[in-house]
Formats: C-alpha cells, sequence, structure tokens
C-alpha cells in the first residue's frame, strides 16, 4: 500500500458534502463519455513507460451525487459528508487496502507516452481513484502519489468539463549516487602481456549485482548510478592473469582495479660451469697486488 495519498481536485469534498442544483447550473450528464489525461513530469523531464491504473469507485448522478459501486459498494467505506483532506486520505488508504485484499483489477490500464502523458479516453462519469507511480532517472527516483479525479469536472461559470487533465507533483524523492570502476596498469615495457579483457563482478551488500567486461573499447571503465539507500558496494576482478598481481582500492564511489606486472625475484647462484669464477680471480689477484705493495712500503719505512 502507497504512503502517500493526494486527493487532488478542486471543489471535489463540495461535491461530495452536498448536492448540485439543477436549477443553478447545467445538470450533469451522467451517460457522456468522458476523457482523462495524467501528465508525469519534473520539470523539463518526462517519465514515459509509466503503467498507470485507474479505477472508477463511484457513478455519478445527474444531480452532482455519486454513490459507490460494486464491488467497492461491499467496502463499507462511507464517500458521503466528507469535508476534509484527511478524510480523504483516510477513504482512499481504505480503499487501496480493500483492492489489495480482494486483488480487483483496474478498469483501465495505460502506459505513458513519451511526453509522459497516460491518456484514458471512453470513460464512464463517476469518481476515480488513480494510483500512482514510482519513476526515475538519472537524479534519482520520484514518486507520484495517488489522487482521485472526479468526471466530469465543474467549471468556475456554468456546466462541466467532461475532458480533464491531471499533472500529479511527485512526493517522495530518493537520490542516485553514480559508482565507478577502472581497470589500471602498472606494466610499462610489459603492455604485449595484457589481456584484451577482464570481467568484474559488481557486488551489492555481499550479493552479486552485476558482471561487466573492461577493455578498451569502454576505456577501461564502467558506471552505474544507484539509489542512496546506505548499501555496501565492492568489486572482484575474476581470473587475474598468471602475470600480474592485483589490487583493488575505493575512494568514495570511485574503485580502482590495478594489475601489476610481476617481476623475478633474484636467485643464489649456482656450482658447476654457469658460476662467475672469473669476476672472483680479478678480485683476488687486485688484493694480492695491493698487498705486496703495502709490504714493500712498509719495509723502507722501516729501515
Amino acid at each position: 500500500m502507497r504512503k502517500h495519498l493526494l486527493p487532488l481536485i478542486i471543489l471535489l469534498a463540495f461535491l461530495v458534502a452536498q448536492p448540485l442544483s439543477a436549477n443553478a447550473i447545467t445538470p450533469l450528464e451522467p451517460n457522456r463519455k468522458c476523457s482523462l489525461k495524467v501528465h508525469f513530469t519534473k520539470d523539463d523531464y518526462r517519465f514515459s513507460n509509466l503503467e498507470t491504473r485507474i479505477y472508477r469507485v463511484a457513478e455519478a448522478h445527474s444531480d452532482g451525487t455519486f454513490d459507490l459501486i460494486a464491488p467497492f459498494s461491499g467496502s463499507s467505506v462511507s464517500i458521503h459528508g466528507i469535508k476534509s483532506q484527511r478524510e480523504w486520505n483516510d477513504a482512499a488508504v481504505t480503499l487501496l487496502s480493500y483492492i489489495v485484499d480482494r486483488k480487483i483489477q483496474p478498469d483501465h490500464t495505460v502506459l505513458s507516452d513519451a511526453q509522459g502523458t497516460a491518456s484514458f479516453t471512453d470513460l464512464h462519469t463517476g469518481l476515480y481513484l488513480v494510483l500512482g507511480n514510482t519513476a526515475e532517472n538519472d537524479i534519482g527516483i520520484y514518486t507520484f502519489e495517488d489522487f482521485f479525479v472526479y468526471l466530469p469536472t465543474p467549471l468556475e461559470s456554468e456546466g462541466f468539463s467532461y475532458d480533464m487533465e491531471a499533472r500529479p507533483k511527485p512526493g517522495e524523492f530518493v537520490p542516485k549516487t553514480e559508482y565507478t570502476v577502472n581497470k589500471l596498469w602498472k606494466d610499462s615495457g610489459y603492455t604485449s602481456k595484457r589481456p584484451k579483457s577482464v570481467t568484474v563482478d559488481i557486488y551489492k551488500d555481499a550479493v552479486l549485482y552485476e558482471t561487466v567486461i573492461l577493455d578498451s573499447s569502454n576505456n577501461w571503465s564502467y558506471s552505474w548510478k544507484t539509489p542512496e539507500d546506505s548499501s555496501k558496494w565492492t568489486v572482484a576482478e575474476k581470473d587475474v592473469p598468471d602475470s600480474y598481481t592485483v589490487t583493488i582500492s575505493s575512494s568514495g564511489s570511485v574503485f580502482s582495479i590495478t594489475n601489476s606486472i610481476k617481476t623475478t625475484p633474484g636467485s643464489p647462484p649456482k656450482t658447476g660451469d654457469t658460476f662467475p669464477l672469473w669476476n672472483y680471480v680479478i678480485a683476488m689477484s687486485i688484493s694480492g697486488f695491493l698487498l705486496l705493495i703495502f709490504g714493500i712500503w712498509h719495509k723502507r719505512k722501516s729501515q
């Protein structure tokens, strides 16, 4: 069940609280067909492909009053005498509970178009409950609230408008954070040993979220955006090449996976023909010569 409910329609409470006088304005035409357009937008962004569901919960009468219809007439909910938004909220919560409990299907379901508009045509007059939507873009996730629509809508002057447009405002907002994983190399002089690509697993709270391939075509980098929900993100390289070691570091929302070429450690000298004996022969000859010079100098000094 949705937490945010917005019964947005001008004079709706007034219409329920008291009948419209047929002598004061043009009578409502209960059998006339209506239309409804719901625009899902935020600033300049239009949310397309949003599934929008509407339920006709009450029928309209020519005097402006309306009554619940099946299956909602069996919900024990009263919609008469409502005068405050709080009462409308409570009525909506109760009706939504009834919908969920009885698994009631919507009267109409439409996807919003490229302009973010869900268009309903050939509707009967009455009171409709429009279920809101959760939509997202690169910035974050928005929750469009549920609301009531009365078809037709009374005009400020005489008469009714049988074609209604609604622009629900997004209420709850959850921002997104962009994460990036970069592949770095420390292998100067050995670049020929690099693999053509590497495979990286991305984990959200220790559960595999996505597996991506990093290579020269994406500059060895990948980014994703996710809602800020205090999740712990980690990355891991699969199948590190034998000639490399791997180090993973992070700074904020940026991960760096560095592969360094392995260096061959020094080894002790071996016996046999491969032992570098000539170097030691030269060193010993030089040492003997120096000792000879020192002996001659010391003998002359003592005379």
